[in-house]
């Protein structure tokens, strides 16, 4: 029992500090040799690894909503922290959309279906994981169960479904727009990749930040 405890300690940590570097490289190579489309390979790497540093800034340093404790935080945040968003998020995706390499033409069907699984599975894992940051103390929420003493499971569920599924959900959508623009159609100039880039830092920074807000404003530390 204490074996497995430990284990399960050791593999998290893995994951929260020594996976997601690494396996932002691997995915990298991996979008690239699947797609081809080196825009396609940029954006569905850049744009949450941009959104991974500045939420969690904001979170931390202006809402005070969160405090991350523990190895390698750097002010208020992980060094690695847009590392975090986007090893999970692309791989997520590059999961969910393993069926798209082989259409030519995918459908508005396909392109939902793999929306709803990325933002499914991108949730639960998710919601997982921050459960575990409250237990081990790698993580302080400042929300309305953490002021009433909840359980971990409790404070976590008080925001992650809805919100992390959002996340998921936008980032699945500006990736797929950007997938139809740079891989099936193959319109690469520079209007098409900025728009596609900004239409993705749109949509992953509005409607989640919408969300956690409207999830979590009675949670905010006034000082």
């Amino acid at each position: 029992m204490i074996r497995g405890h430990v284990a399960s300690n050791w593999i998290f940590s893995l994951w929260v500090y020594a996976i997601p570097v690494p396996l932002v490289a691997a995915l990298g190579v991996a979008w690239f040799l699947r797609t081809r489309s080196t825009p396609f390979t940029i954006y569905v790497l850049s744009v949450p690894l941009v959104y991974g540093y500045v939420m969690p800034f904001v979170a931390t340093r202006c809402c005070r909503m969160w405090q991350f404790k523990g190895k390698m935080v750097w002010g208020t945040i992980y060094v690695h922290h847009g590392f975090k968003y986007a090893a999970s998020l692309s791989l997520f995706l590059f999961l969910a959309s393993a069926g798209l390499s082989r259409l030519q033409s995918p459908s508005i069907v396909a392109y939902a279906s793999v929306a709803i699984s990325t933002a499914f599975s991108y949730a639960f894992i998710t919601w997982v994981h921050d459960i575990q940051l409250v237990k081990q103390g790698i993580a302080h929420i400042h929300n309305q169960p953490a002021r009433k003493g909840k359980s971990p499971e409790e404070i976590v569920s008080w925001y992650a479904p809805f919100s992390f599924a959002t996340i998921g959900l936008c980032y699945a959508i500006g990736s797929l727009i950007s997938y139809e623009v740079f891989v099936v159609r193959r319109w690469t100039t520079m209007p098409w990749v900025a728009s596609c880039f900004l239409l993705g830092l749109i949509l992953l920074f509005g409607p989640p930040s919408i969300v956690y807000y409207w999830l979590n404003q009675e949670g905010r530390i006034v000082s």
